[in-house]
């Protein structure tokens, strides 16, 4: 018996669990032998076809210890409230457990039944992880009972692909004429063929970008040159403040040939002020007045 296989089996938890729980569990029974033996643990416990019987002693006692691995498979995987159950055959606990666990109720019907509605290809992943889920749900439906069409199966995939895929969607509709033409295996297989091209695309235009020629840090489109150029600017902006401030109060400086011609002007607009003053009346009266003194 391989313990490290009994250790990652899925315990039952109720209804809703039963047949993820079976699947793994006959799985593990089914793997489980003993060397001489033409039987598994399986056989003996949920294999509806019951092994032929023996005389054989030896192949008796190999089919006890397969019943009593087949047991204590069953029984780990149980919840602490069902586990102290008193059966020792383990034909008669699976039997005991399908009844309890996997007659479908409406609640879990209807459940399965949300979950469909609500299931969703994401589009950032391979959506085969995604298709397997609700395969798998469908499959419940089934053993309990309750059969999807295959046209609502396949109506149920177009309608969960995302956004960026309804060229999918639009291509199968308009290239088919009738209903039974549109299958599971089609929109499944269209699907992921668009996964792949865009996957592919994007590959390719991540590499077209990474071998496209970079622009060095002096160019005056560079992130670089931009983020230097507002801090020269800024610095050239702080000096001349500076200097405005350090100027104030003061007498713009020229050159002597500016210097010189101010003189020239300010002599000329002096000399001609003294000859009009020379000329009005009333300074040749003081003069004429001063001169018979």
């Amino acid at each position: 018996m391989d313990f490290s296989l009994i250790a990652t089996l899925p315990k039952l938890t109720g209804p809703e669990s039963y047949l993820f729980w079976a699947h793994h569990v006959k799985d593990a029974l089914a793997s489980t032998r003993v060397q001489g033996s033409d039987c598994t643990a399986w056989d003996l416990s949920g294999n509806h076809i019951v092994p032929t019987a023996s005389t054989d002693a030896v192949e008796l006692a190999r089919r006890v210890i397969l019943a009593s691995q087949a047991l204590s498979i069953i029984n780990h995987t149980l919840p602490d409230a069902i586990a102290h159950h008193g059966i020792s055959d383990p034909r008669t606990l699976w039997a005991r457990l399908h009844v309890q666990f996997g007659t479908p109720s409406p609640a879990a019907v209807y459940a399965d039944f949300l979950r469909t509605m609500a299931w969703r290809i994401t589009g950032n992943r391979d959506p085969s992880i995604d298709i397997v889920e609700l395969e798998t749900i469908y499959t419940r439906l089934a053993s309990n009972g309750v059969f999807v069409d295959e046209f609502l199966r396949a109506m149920t995939l177009l309608r969960a692909i995302p956004p960026e895929w309804s060229s999918v969607a639009s291509t199968i509709l308009v290239n088919r004429t009738s209903v039974a033409d549109i299958t599971w295996d089609l929109v499944r297989e269209a699907i992921q063929a668009e996964w792949i091209r865009s996957t592919t695309h994007a590959q390719r235009e991540g590499q077209r970008r990474g071998n496209a020629p970079r622009r060095s840090n002096n160019h005056p489109d560079s992130v670089p040159y931009q983020q230097h150029r507002p801090q020269q600017q800024h610095s050239q902006g702080q000096g001349q403040q500076y200097k405005n401030q350090n100027n104030q109060g003061k007498r713009p400086r020229g050159t002597r040939g500016g210097r010189r011609k101010a003189k020239e002007k300010a002599a000329a607009r002096s000399a001609q002020e003294k000859n009009r003053n020379d000329r009005s009346p009333e300074v040749r009266t003081r003069r004429t007045e001063y001169g018979s003194r």
